[in-house]
Protein backbone atom coordinates (compact mmCIF):
# COMPACT_ATOMS: atom_id res chain seq x y z
CA UNK A 1 0.00 0.00 0.00
CA UNK A 2 1.44 3.15 -1.05
CA UNK A 3 2.67 5.48 2.23
CA UNK A 4 3.69 8.46 3.11
CA UNK A 5 6.81 7.75 3.79
CA UNK A 6 7.19 6.34 -0.26
CA UNK A 7 5.33 9.75 -0.98
CA UNK A 8 8.10 11.85 0.57
CA UNK A 9 10.80 9.38 -0.62
CA UNK A 10 9.45 9.26 -4.28
CA UNK A 11 8.95 12.99 -4.44
CA UNK A 12 12.58 13.53 -3.50
CA UNK A 13 13.99 10.99 -6.24
CA UNK A 14 11.89 12.93 -8.92
CA UNK A 15 13.00 16.13 -7.58
CA UNK A 16 16.65 14.77 -8.05
CA UNK A 17 15.82 13.70 -11.45
CA UNK A 18 14.47 16.99 -12.51
CA UNK A 19 17.24 18.96 -10.74
CA UNK A 20 19.77 20.53 -13.39
CA UNK A 21 22.75 18.75 -10.92
CA UNK A 22 21.54 15.83 -12.07
CA UNK A 23 22.41 16.40 -15.30
CA UNK A 24 26.10 15.58 -15.96
CA UNK A 25 28.63 15.87 -18.42
CA UNK A 26 30.52 12.72 -19.40
CA UNK A 27 33.46 12.38 -17.43
CA UNK A 28 31.93 14.04 -14.29
CA UNK A 29 31.47 12.48 -10.82
CA UNK A 30 32.58 9.13 -11.65
CA UNK A 31 30.85 5.92 -10.01
CA UNK A 32 32.20 2.23 -9.04
CA UNK A 33 30.60 -0.24 -10.42
CA UNK A 34 32.66 -2.91 -9.82
CA UNK A 35 35.51 -4.17 -7.32
CA UNK A 36 37.91 -6.22 -8.65
CA UNK A 37 41.08 -8.43 -6.87
CA UNK A 38 43.27 -9.23 -9.37
CA UNK A 39 45.71 -12.20 -9.21
CA UNK A 40 42.85 -14.26 -6.95
CA UNK A 41 43.25 -17.40 -9.87
CA UNK A 42 47.08 -16.41 -9.85
CA UNK A 43 48.30 -16.76 -6.66
CA UNK A 44 49.81 -13.62 -6.84
CA UNK A 45 47.29 -11.44 -5.07
CA UNK A 46 48.07 -8.70 -2.75
CA UNK A 47 47.58 -7.86 0.49
CA UNK A 48 45.05 -5.28 0.84
CA UNK A 49 44.59 -4.50 -2.53
CA UNK A 50 41.26 -3.69 -5.06
CA UNK A 51 40.50 -2.02 -8.27
CA UNK A 52 37.69 -0.45 -9.35
CA UNK A 53 35.79 0.28 -12.73
CA UNK A 54 33.81 3.16 -12.93
CA UNK A 55 31.10 4.16 -15.04
CA UNK A 56 33.02 6.64 -16.87
CA UNK A 57 36.36 7.57 -15.59
CA UNK A 58 38.06 3.29 -16.21
CA UNK A 59 40.37 2.10 -13.62
CA UNK A 60 41.24 3.29 -9.58
CA UNK A 61 43.75 0.60 -7.90
CA UNK A 62 45.93 -0.12 -5.38
CA UNK A 63 46.41 -0.27 -1.48
CA UNK A 64 45.18 2.25 0.97
CA UNK A 65 47.06 5.29 0.27
CA UNK A 66 48.42 4.00 -2.93
CA UNK A 67 45.76 4.47 -5.39
CA UNK A 68 46.72 5.05 -9.07
CA UNK A 69 44.08 6.09 -12.01
CA UNK A 70 43.86 4.72 -16.02
CA UNK A 71 41.64 6.60 -17.45
CA UNK A 72 38.78 5.14 -19.69
CA UNK A 73 40.24 6.74 -22.76
CA UNK A 74 43.89 4.61 -22.42
CA UNK A 75 41.80 2.15 -23.46
CA UNK A 76 39.38 3.34 -26.24
CA UNK A 77 37.79 7.07 -26.31
CA UNK A 78 34.54 6.81 -24.19
CA UNK A 79 35.22 2.79 -23.24
CA UNK A 80 32.96 2.32 -20.70
CA UNK A 81 34.73 -0.06 -19.13
CA UNK A 82 32.30 -2.96 -18.60
CA UNK A 83 35.27 -5.93 -16.76
CA UNK A 84 38.54 -6.47 -16.21
CA UNK A 85 40.86 -9.31 -16.19
CA UNK A 86 44.70 -10.90 -15.46
CA UNK A 87 45.95 -13.12 -17.16
CA UNK A 88 49.69 -13.58 -15.94
CA UNK A 89 51.06 -13.27 -12.64
CA UNK A 90 53.06 -10.49 -13.67
CA UNK A 91 50.32 -8.53 -14.87
CA UNK A 92 51.48 -7.68 -18.19
CA UNK A 93 48.51 -9.41 -19.90
CA UNK A 94 44.88 -8.25 -19.42
CA UNK A 95 41.54 -8.48 -20.56
CA UNK A 96 39.30 -5.64 -20.75
CA UNK A 97 35.35 -5.14 -21.53
CA UNK A 98 34.09 -1.88 -23.18
CA UNK A 99 31.31 -0.40 -24.84
CA UNK A 100 32.91 -0.92 -28.10
CA UNK A 101 33.87 -4.55 -27.60
CA UNK A 102 37.12 -6.77 -26.21
CA UNK A 103 40.34 -5.26 -26.11
CA UNK A 104 43.37 -6.78 -24.58
CA UNK A 105 47.04 -5.01 -23.30
CA UNK A 106 50.10 -7.12 -23.47
CA UNK A 107 52.22 -4.51 -21.41
CA UNK A 108 50.07 -4.22 -18.06
CA UNK A 109 47.64 -1.42 -19.11
CA UNK A 110 50.14 1.14 -21.07
CA UNK A 111 48.69 0.07 -24.76
CA UNK A 112 45.34 -1.69 -26.10
CA UNK A 113 44.56 -3.24 -29.07
CA UNK A 114 40.61 -4.80 -30.17
CA UNK A 115 40.50 -8.45 -30.07
CA UNK A 116 39.60 -10.09 -34.14
CA UNK A 117 36.44 -11.67 -34.43
CA UNK A 118 33.01 -10.91 -33.00
CA UNK A 119 33.43 -10.06 -29.33
CA UNK A 120 36.03 -7.59 -30.99
CA UNK A 121 32.59 -5.39 -31.75
CA UNK A 122 30.00 -6.88 -29.54
CA UNK A 123 28.51 -5.08 -26.49
CA UNK A 124 29.58 -7.20 -23.20
CA UNK A 125 27.73 -7.05 -20.18
CA UNK A 126 30.70 -8.35 -18.19
CA UNK A 127 33.92 -10.69 -18.43
CA UNK A 128 34.54 -13.25 -15.55
CA UNK A 129 37.07 -15.41 -15.18
CA UNK A 130 37.55 -19.11 -13.35
CA UNK A 131 39.03 -18.56 -9.66
CA UNK A 132 41.40 -21.58 -10.13
CA UNK A 133 41.87 -21.82 -14.25
CA UNK A 134 42.90 -17.79 -14.68
CA UNK A 135 42.65 -18.67 -18.54
CA UNK A 136 38.88 -19.68 -18.57
CA UNK A 137 37.34 -17.15 -19.07
CA UNK A 138 33.09 -16.28 -20.01
CA UNK A 139 32.19 -13.45 -21.53
CA UNK A 140 27.94 -12.37 -21.83
CA UNK A 141 26.69 -9.90 -24.50
CA UNK A 142 23.76 -7.54 -24.68
CA UNK A 143 24.14 -6.13 -27.98
CA UNK A 144 21.92 -3.98 -29.42
CA UNK A 145 19.49 -3.79 -32.76
CA UNK A 146 19.03 -7.91 -34.36
CA UNK A 147 22.09 -9.67 -33.53
CA UNK A 148 21.24 -12.48 -30.98
CA UNK A 149 23.26 -12.68 -28.01
CA UNK A 150 25.08 -15.66 -25.94
CA UNK A 151 27.32 -16.13 -23.44
CA UNK A 152 30.85 -17.04 -25.04
CA UNK A 153 34.01 -19.39 -23.35
CA UNK A 154 37.78 -19.26 -23.87
CA UNK A 155 39.95 -21.99 -22.29
CA UNK A 156 43.06 -19.75 -23.65
CA UNK A 157 42.62 -16.92 -22.14
CA UNK A 158 40.65 -15.15 -24.74
CA UNK A 159 42.98 -15.89 -27.89
CA UNK A 160 39.90 -17.88 -28.76
CA UNK A 161 36.28 -18.03 -27.68
CA UNK A 162 32.92 -20.41 -28.33
CA UNK A 163 29.11 -19.36 -28.09
CA UNK A 164 26.91 -21.37 -26.02
CA UNK A 165 24.39 -21.32 -28.39
CA UNK A 166 21.84 -19.81 -26.58
CA UNK A 167 20.65 -17.38 -29.26
CA UNK A 168 19.26 -14.49 -26.97
CA UNK A 169 17.06 -12.22 -28.80
CA UNK A 170 17.47 -9.43 -26.87
CA UNK A 171 20.31 -9.44 -24.04
CA UNK A 172 21.24 -10.85 -21.82
CA UNK A 173 20.97 -9.30 -18.06
CA UNK A 174 22.41 -10.76 -14.97
CA UNK A 175 25.38 -13.10 -13.92
CA UNK A 176 26.58 -15.10 -11.18
CA UNK A 177 29.30 -17.91 -10.52
CA UNK A 178 28.73 -20.23 -7.60
CA UNK A 179 31.30 -19.55 -5.29
CA UNK A 180 31.31 -23.10 -4.04
CA UNK A 181 30.88 -25.04 -7.41
CA UNK A 182 32.76 -22.26 -10.22
CA UNK A 183 31.73 -24.37 -12.56
CA UNK A 184 27.74 -23.73 -11.60
CA UNK A 185 27.20 -20.22 -13.86
CA UNK A 186 23.45 -18.81 -13.76
CA UNK A 187 22.60 -16.32 -16.56
CA UNK A 188 19.47 -13.91 -16.62
CA UNK A 189 18.54 -13.04 -20.34
CA UNK A 190 15.84 -11.35 -21.93
CA UNK A 191 13.92 -14.45 -22.60
CA UNK A 192 14.26 -16.34 -19.48
CA UNK A 193 16.71 -18.10 -17.04
CA UNK A 194 19.92 -20.98 -17.48
CA UNK A 195 22.56 -22.59 -15.75
CA UNK A 196 25.60 -24.41 -16.38
CA UNK A 197 27.37 -27.08 -15.06
CA UNK A 198 29.91 -27.54 -16.84
CA UNK A 199 31.87 -24.08 -17.33
CA UNK A 200 29.63 -22.04 -20.11
CA UNK A 201 29.95 -24.80 -22.39
CA UNK A 202 26.15 -26.04 -22.37
CA UNK A 203 23.03 -24.44 -20.44
CA UNK A 204 19.44 -26.04 -19.22
CA UNK A 205 16.49 -23.12 -19.08
CA UNK A 206 15.30 -22.71 -15.54
CA UNK A 207 11.71 -21.31 -14.00
CA UNK A 208 11.82 -17.75 -13.17
CA UNK A 209 11.03 -18.22 -9.56
CA UNK A 210 7.89 -19.94 -7.91
CA UNK A 211 5.05 -20.42 -10.33
CA UNK A 212 2.78 -18.64 -7.93
CA UNK A 213 4.65 -15.51 -8.50
CA UNK A 214 4.38 -15.30 -12.07
CA UNK A 215 7.92 -13.21 -12.48
CA UNK A 216 8.69 -11.73 -16.00
CA UNK A 217 12.40 -12.22 -17.26
CA UNK A 218 12.53 -8.74 -16.55
CA UNK A 219 12.07 -8.57 -13.39
CA UNK A 220 14.62 -11.65 -12.03
CA UNK A 221 17.41 -10.12 -10.86
CA UNK A 222 20.64 -12.91 -9.85
CA UNK A 223 21.78 -11.44 -5.90
CA UNK A 224 24.96 -14.59 -5.81
CA UNK A 225 25.28 -17.88 -4.27
CA UNK A 226 26.08 -19.68 -0.56
CA UNK A 227 29.82 -19.78 -0.46
CA UNK A 228 29.44 -23.48 1.49
CA UNK A 229 26.50 -25.28 -0.11
CA UNK A 230 27.01 -25.66 -3.80
CA UNK A 231 23.42 -25.93 -4.81
CA UNK A 232 22.09 -22.69 -3.25
CA UNK A 233 21.36 -19.37 -5.20
CA UNK A 234 19.68 -16.21 -4.19
CA UNK A 235 17.70 -14.09 -6.71
CA UNK A 236 14.99 -11.23 -5.98
CA UNK A 237 11.95 -10.13 -8.39
CA UNK A 238 12.09 -6.70 -8.58
CA UNK A 239 8.72 -4.95 -8.69
CA UNK A 240 7.25 -1.44 -7.31
CA UNK A 241 6.88 -0.98 -4.98
CA UNK A 242 7.56 -4.32 -3.04
CA UNK A 243 10.33 -6.71 -4.25
CA UNK A 244 10.26 -10.71 -3.47
CA UNK A 245 13.56 -12.37 -2.65
CA UNK A 246 13.69 -15.95 -3.20
CA UNK A 247 16.12 -19.26 -2.66
CA UNK A 248 16.81 -22.07 -4.59
CA UNK A 249 18.39 -24.95 -2.90
CA UNK A 250 18.43 -27.24 -6.21
CA UNK A 251 20.73 -24.41 -8.51
CA UNK A 252 17.19 -23.28 -9.34
CA UNK A 253 15.04 -25.92 -10.23
CA UNK A 254 12.45 -24.62 -7.77
CA UNK A 255 12.47 -21.43 -5.85
CA UNK A 256 10.78 -20.39 -2.21
CA UNK A 257 9.92 -16.88 -1.11
CA UNK A 258 12.20 -15.64 1.92
CA UNK A 259 11.79 -11.86 2.04
CA UNK A 260 9.51 -9.52 1.09
CA UNK A 261 10.65 -5.87 1.26
CA UNK A 262 9.34 -2.47 0.13
CA UNK A 263 12.40 -1.68 -2.03
CA UNK A 264 14.69 -2.89 -4.59
CA UNK A 265 17.92 -5.00 -3.40
CA UNK A 266 21.43 -3.28 -4.66
CA UNK A 267 23.68 -5.73 -2.81
CA UNK A 268 23.89 -9.30 -1.50
CA UNK A 269 26.79 -10.63 0.43
CA UNK A 270 27.41 -13.65 2.54
CA UNK A 271 30.02 -14.03 5.34
CA UNK A 272 32.93 -16.82 4.59
CA UNK A 273 31.08 -19.14 6.58
CA UNK A 274 27.53 -18.55 5.47
CA UNK A 275 25.95 -17.74 8.57
CA UNK A 276 25.51 -14.03 7.92
CA UNK A 277 24.42 -12.21 5.03
CA UNK A 278 23.55 -9.18 4.15
CA UNK A 279 20.80 -7.37 2.07
CA UNK A 280 21.31 -3.24 0.65
CA UNK A 281 18.26 -1.57 -0.59
CA UNK A 282 17.84 1.46 -2.34
CA UNK A 283 15.79 3.36 0.32
CA UNK A 284 14.68 1.25 3.08
CA UNK A 285 17.81 0.33 4.81
CA UNK A 286 19.35 -3.00 5.45
CA UNK A 287 18.39 -6.54 5.58
CA UNK A 288 20.71 -8.69 7.88
CA UNK A 289 20.53 -12.54 9.07
CA UNK A 290 22.30 -13.93 11.44
CA UNK A 291 21.29 -17.96 10.91
CA UNK A 292 22.15 -18.47 6.93
CA UNK A 293 19.18 -16.72 5.59
CA UNK A 294 16.34 -18.24 7.15
CA UNK A 295 15.67 -15.19 8.84
CA UNK A 296 15.63 -11.52 8.51
CA UNK A 297 15.46 -8.53 10.50
CA UNK A 298 15.52 -4.57 9.34
CA UNK A 299 18.16 -1.99 10.56
CA UNK A 300 19.25 1.25 9.39
CA UNK A 301 22.10 1.61 6.75
CA UNK A 302 25.58 2.04 8.28
CA UNK A 303 26.42 3.44 4.72
CA UNK A 304 24.14 5.88 2.69
CA UNK A 305 23.28 4.66 -1.09
CA UNK A 306 26.08 1.73 -0.60
CA UNK A 307 26.53 -0.23 -3.67
CA UNK A 308 29.13 -2.72 -4.91
CA UNK A 309 28.68 -5.27 -1.92
CA UNK A 310 31.33 -8.20 -2.37
CA UNK A 311 33.73 -11.05 -0.93
CA UNK A 312 36.40 -12.63 -2.65
CA UNK A 313 35.99 -16.63 -2.07
CA UNK A 314 38.10 -17.62 0.79
CA UNK A 315 38.17 -13.86 2.40
CA UNK A 316 36.53 -12.65 5.37
CA UNK A 317 36.83 -9.02 4.67
CA UNK A 318 33.63 -7.18 2.52
CA UNK A 319 34.19 -4.51 0.37
CA UNK A 320 31.57 -1.67 -0.66
CA UNK A 321 31.57 1.38 -2.41
CA UNK A 322 29.24 4.56 -2.25
CA UNK A 323 28.57 7.83 -4.11
CA UNK A 324 30.61 10.53 -2.72
CA UNK A 325 28.63 12.85 -4.81
CA UNK A 326 25.40 12.52 -2.88
CA UNK A 327 26.18 11.64 0.63
CA UNK A 328 28.46 8.95 0.65
CA UNK A 329 31.54 8.98 3.09
CA UNK A 330 34.08 7.28 0.81
CA UNK A 331 34.54 5.79 -2.91
CA UNK A 332 35.59 2.33 -1.32
CA UNK A 333 35.43 1.14 1.71
CA UNK A 334 36.17 -2.68 3.75
CA UNK A 335 34.72 -4.14 6.44
CA UNK A 336 35.89 -7.07 8.79
CA UNK A 337 32.82 -7.80 10.91
CA UNK A 338 30.04 -8.14 8.41
CA UNK A 339 29.18 -4.49 7.13
CA UNK A 340 28.49 -3.47 11.15
CA UNK A 341 31.59 -1.14 10.60
CA UNK A 342 33.48 0.49 7.98
CA UNK A 343 37.09 1.54 7.00
CA UNK A 344 38.12 3.45 3.94
CA UNK A 345 40.36 2.39 1.46
CA UNK A 346 39.62 5.29 -0.78
CA UNK A 347 38.37 8.47 0.46
CA UNK A 348 37.75 10.33 -2.68
CA UNK A 349 38.58 9.96 -6.39
CA UNK A 350 41.46 12.62 -6.21
CA UNK A 351 43.10 10.95 -2.98
CA UNK A 352 45.38 8.84 -5.58
CA UNK A 353 48.84 8.72 -5.57
CA UNK A 354 49.25 9.19 -9.16
CA UNK A 355 48.74 8.32 -12.53
CA UNK A 356 49.16 4.44 -14.01
CA UNK A 357 52.88 3.63 -14.73
CA UNK A 358 53.14 3.79 -18.07
CA UNK A 359 56.38 5.45 -20.15
CA UNK A 360 55.82 9.22 -21.66
CA UNK A 361 55.58 7.82 -24.82
CA UNK A 362 52.91 5.06 -24.50
CA UNK A 363 49.13 5.11 -25.86
CA UNK A 364 47.86 5.62 -22.00
CA UNK A 365 50.01 8.39 -21.01
CA UNK A 366 49.28 10.21 -23.60
CA UNK A 367 45.54 9.59 -23.37
CA UNK A 368 45.11 10.66 -19.90
CA UNK A 369 47.46 13.63 -19.75
CA UNK A 370 45.91 16.84 -18.40
CA UNK A 371 42.74 14.59 -17.01
CA UNK A 372 42.22 15.21 -13.07
CA UNK A 373 40.11 12.17 -11.18
CA UNK A 374 37.00 12.50 -10.20
CA UNK A 375 36.35 16.03 -12.61
CA UNK A 376 35.48 16.47 -15.67
CA UNK A 377 37.12 17.29 -18.63
CA UNK A 378 38.78 20.80 -18.23
CA UNK A 379 38.75 20.96 -14.11
CA UNK A 380 41.60 22.08 -12.49
CA UNK A 381 43.50 18.74 -10.75
CA UNK A 382 43.44 18.92 -6.97
CA UNK A 383 39.91 20.32 -6.70
CA UNK A 384 37.57 18.80 -4.19
CA UNK A 385 35.14 16.36 -5.73
CA UNK A 386 31.81 18.29 -6.78
CA UNK A 387 29.68 17.16 -4.59
CA UNK A 388 25.92 17.38 -5.49
CA UNK A 389 23.84 19.83 -3.18
CA UNK A 390 22.41 17.19 -0.81
CA UNK A 391 25.94 16.18 0.10
CA UNK A 392 28.10 17.78 2.99
CA UNK A 393 30.58 16.24 5.87
CA UNK A 394 28.64 15.60 8.02
CA UNK A 395 27.07 12.67 6.05
CA UNK A 396 29.21 9.99 7.43
CA UNK A 397 28.34 11.17 11.18
CA UNK A 398 24.52 11.40 10.54
CA UNK A 399 24.49 7.68 8.86
CA UNK A 400 26.29 6.37 11.80
CA UNK A 401 29.68 6.09 10.76
CA UNK A 402 31.96 7.06 13.02
CA UNK A 403 34.08 4.21 12.92
CA UNK A 404 34.35 4.37 9.02
CA UNK A 405 36.63 7.52 8.75
CA UNK A 406 39.22 5.94 10.88
CA UNK A 407 41.82 4.58 8.78
CA UNK A 408 42.72 0.68 8.45
CA UNK A 409 45.33 -0.14 6.27
CA UNK A 410 45.93 -3.82 7.85
CA UNK A 411 43.00 -5.07 6.65
CA UNK A 412 42.85 -8.80 5.72
CA UNK A 413 43.59 -9.61 2.00
CA UNK A 414 41.40 -9.75 -0.60
CA UNK A 415 42.20 -11.65 -3.58
CA UNK A 416 38.83 -12.04 -6.09
CA UNK A 417 35.48 -11.55 -6.58
CA UNK A 418 32.19 -13.63 -6.00
CA UNK A 419 29.81 -11.72 -6.68
CA UNK A 420 26.83 -10.84 -8.63
CA UNK A 421 26.32 -9.14 -12.01
CA UNK A 422 24.22 -6.80 -13.24
CA UNK A 423 24.30 -5.34 -16.87
CA UNK A 424 25.10 -1.90 -17.53
CA UNK A 425 24.55 0.45 -20.62
CA UNK A 426 26.52 1.38 -23.57
CA UNK A 427 26.70 5.18 -22.46
CA UNK A 428 29.49 6.51 -20.48
CA UNK A 429 28.29 9.76 -19.31
CA UNK A 430 27.09 9.96 -15.68
CA UNK A 431 24.05 11.34 -15.10
CA UNK A 432 20.29 10.66 -16.33
CA UNK A 433 21.52 10.97 -19.89
CA UNK A 434 23.74 7.33 -19.39
CA UNK A 435 21.19 4.44 -19.70
CA UNK A 436 21.91 2.76 -16.10
CA UNK A 437 22.17 -0.76 -15.36
CA UNK A 438 21.31 -2.26 -18.68
CA UNK A 439 18.37 -0.55 -19.56
CA UNK A 440 17.23 -2.18 -22.71
CA UNK A 441 13.27 -0.91 -21.82
CA UNK A 442 12.15 -3.96 -19.44
CA UNK A 443 14.13 -1.98 -16.10
CA UNK A 444 11.30 -1.75 -13.16
CA UNK A 445 10.60 1.53 -11.82
CA UNK A 446 13.14 0.61 -9.36
CA UNK A 447 15.69 0.40 -11.22
CA UNK A 448 16.19 2.81 -14.09
CA UNK A 449 14.47 6.05 -11.47
CA UNK A 450 16.70 5.10 -8.51
CA UNK A 451 19.90 3.75 -10.11
CA UNK A 452 19.83 7.05 -12.63
CA UNK A 453 18.83 9.85 -9.72
CA UNK A 454 20.75 8.54 -7.01
CA UNK A 455 23.99 6.95 -8.85
CA UNK A 456 23.39 3.41 -7.32
CA UNK A 457 25.04 1.12 -10.08
CA UNK A 458 24.36 -2.71 -9.00
CA UNK A 459 27.06 -4.41 -10.86
CA UNK A 460 28.71 -7.23 -11.57
CA UNK A 461 28.70 -7.92 -8.34
CA UNK A 462 29.56 -10.08 -10.81
CA UNK A 463 30.23 -13.15 -8.57
CA UNK A 464 32.79 -14.17 -11.39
Amino acid sequence: MWSLRMSLRWGALWAMLASPAAARAHGGQPIVQEILFPGRALGSGTPGEAWALTNNQGLYAGLPGEFEWLCEDAVVQNAGLQGLLVLDADRREWLVATNYGLYRSRDGGCSFAVLDGPLGTAVPLGLWQHPTRPLEIVVATQNPGPTPDDLWRSTDGGETFTPAGLGIIERARWFTRSEAAPDVLYLAHSEGLARSDDGGATFVPLPLGPEALGAAPEEMTLLGTHPTRPDEVWAAIERFPDSTVIRSRDRGQTWAPVLEVPDAPTGFVMTLDGEEALIATYFEGWRRSVDGGETWSAEDERVPLIGCLTRAPGDTTIWACSNVFIRGPWVLGRSDDAGKTWAPALRRYQDIAGLWACPPESPAARQCAGLCPGQSIGAACGEADAALPDADASAATDAGLADATTEDTDADPIAGDAGRVAPRGRSSQSGCSAHPVGSSGHLSMWSAAAACALGVVRRRRRRG
